[in-house]
């Protein structure tokens, strides 16, 4: 029994109690601690601030939107109907120009025809009398000429026939000076328009008078 009691503790007296530090207490009474409330555990956000709205601005930008936009929707519609009369106005500016122009060009050309036709019969009238003796010169001088040629082989000829010449004064005498008056030859001045030439029963006459006669009903 002795043996068991001795490995037994002593309680009879009171166990000087040691205290862990890690549990150490403070001295100082701690004050009543409140406990969180579910609120403050819960972070709510800052509440925003009340937005104060200008009526009399939204109002405002709301209208110069409107005008903004007004504005350029009838810009738009007035630059449309601008081209669209614009090309109406070039094509019919267009048309017009050629009916002018091809009014013009037959107005034109008619007169041109009229005026060529009137030109032509007042040159005709001025002119006809200023060639007239220049045509009427030219033409006896041809037939000189050609009567020339035909009385020179006669004169040349050994049996030498006499030859008859009358005619206009001027046309005999310049005749005569071609020929150099040969003794086979009278020349006597006529009334008629051309030279004859009578060697026996050869006779040689111009056509002056027929050509003349052409020329002043070509002037009339």
């Amino acid at each position: 029994m002795q043996s068991v009691t001795r490995h037994l503790p002593d309680f009879s007296t009171p166990a000087k109690k040691t205290v862990d530090p890690f549990f150490k207490t403070s001295a100082k009474p701690l004050g009543p601690v409140a406990s969180p409330t579910l609120e403050a555990l819960v972070s709510r956000p800052a509440e925003p601030k009340p937005v104060v709205v200008d009526i009399a601005q939204v109002t405002r930008d709301a209208e110069a939107r409107g005008h903004a936009a007004g504005e350029a929707a009838a810009s738009a519609v007035f630059e449309r109907k601008l081209r669209e009369l614009e090309q109406a106005f070039e094509e019919r500016l267009k048309s017009e120009r050629e009916a002018w122009t091809r009014e013009q060009a037959d107005a034109l050309a008619t007169a041109l025809q009229a005026g060529t036709a009137e030109l032509e019969v007042q040159l005709k009238a001025a002119i006809a009398p200023l060639l007239l003796p220049f045509l009427k010169a030219g033409v006896a001088q041809r037939a000189l000429d050609e009567l020339e040629t035909l009385i020179v082989p006669m004169l040349d000829r050994e049996d030498r026939p006499v030859l008859k010449i009358t005619g206009p004064h001027d046309l005999v005498d310049r005749l005569r000076d071609r020929l150099g008056d040969p003794p086979a030859c009278i020349f006597e001045a006529g009334d008629t328009a051309d030279v004859r030439v009578v060697a026996g029963e050869t006779v040689l006459e111009t056509q002056v008078s027929a050509w003349i006669e052409r020329l002043t009903q070509a002037e009339s």
